[in-house]
């Protein structure tokens, strides 16, 4: 079986790392077939190389929709993938516009990480547009919509129309990494998180609780994030304002790929 991933790859974040999680567990399955087109060359695409799965990189920023479409759908008539899997707006339209370049005709599977963004992040009739065709292809036209969570699904059964049958929950899988030991002897609490600094992961909430904290008792606070895409936001700044405010324990490290160790 031919199974394709359409995926972004901007980003090395929640849909993208779970993209490769999922990938590398497919790959022990001799009877498939693996590919993927990434429409940003970036982390997500160095990875899968090293595991010897065809990526086709596909420039969103040097292809406009219509060029875009043209060579996804050039792509399905080469492969004839007998699954497209999709995980966000641009992704779940260009799957379905072109599922019918494969000879089998494609199903369709989308992946929501997520509740639905208003407007696709942009304002005006485009995003609404956008936001529109999007649920419409995906509660009339695909074959499997999976959400990570049940709230997930139960939001897009109930509130968006979507069938019950045809829409089902997959949590989050993750490679679990060997215990770290401790370091050091101290008996602090930590409180930690990491991330993209969007704000719709909410850090603004975070600090506002570690300044509520500062001088209660001895506890640090660590975040890590990624601060591609989103480089206007003040918690990307060399050394944000609102971190410094709360007067409490704070630590800065260097930048890391890999977080097993933060």
């Amino acid at each position: 079986m031919r199974v394709c991933h359409l995926i972004s790859g901007d980003l090395w974040a929640g849909a993208e790392v779970m993209a490769w999680n999922l990938l590398r567990e497919l790959q022990k399955f001799p009877d498939l077939d693996l590919s993927a087109v990434l429409l940003n060359e970036g982390r997500l695409a160095r990875e899968l190389r090293t595991r010897s799965i065809e990526v086709r990189v596909l420039d969103e920023v040097k292809l406009n929709f219509p060029r875009l479409f043209i060579a996804v759908r050039a792509f399905m008539r080469e492969k004839s993938p007998h699954v497209i899997h999709s995980r966000r707006y641009k992704e779940n339209i260009l799957a379905f516009f072109t599922r019918g370049a494969a000879q089998s005709r494609a199903r369709l599977v989308a992946t929501q990480h997520g509740m639905p963004e208003i407007g696709h992040g942009s304002s005006g009739a485009a995003g609404w547009l956008v936001s529109k065709m999007n649920r419409h292809v995906l509660s009339r036209r695909f074959d499997r919509v999976v959400g990570v969570s049940q709230d997930i699904r139960q939001n897009f059964i109930e509130q968006l129309g979507f069938s019950s049958e045809r829409t089902i929950v997959i949590h989050n899988g993750i490679a679990l990494p060997d215990p770290q030991p401790q370091s050091g002897t101290s008996r602090a609490m930590v409180v930690g998180s990491a991330g993209r600094l969007f704000a719709v992961k909410d850090y603004p909430l975070m600090i506002q609780v570690a300044r509520e904290l500062a001088g209660k008792g001895d506890i640090h606070f660590y975040l890590a994030g990624d601060e591609k895409g989103n480089r206007q936001n003040k918690l990307c700044s060399p050394q944000p304002p609102s971190l410094k405010s709360y007067g409490g324990p704070r630590r800065r490290k260097d930048h890391r790929d890999f977080l097993d160790r933060f």
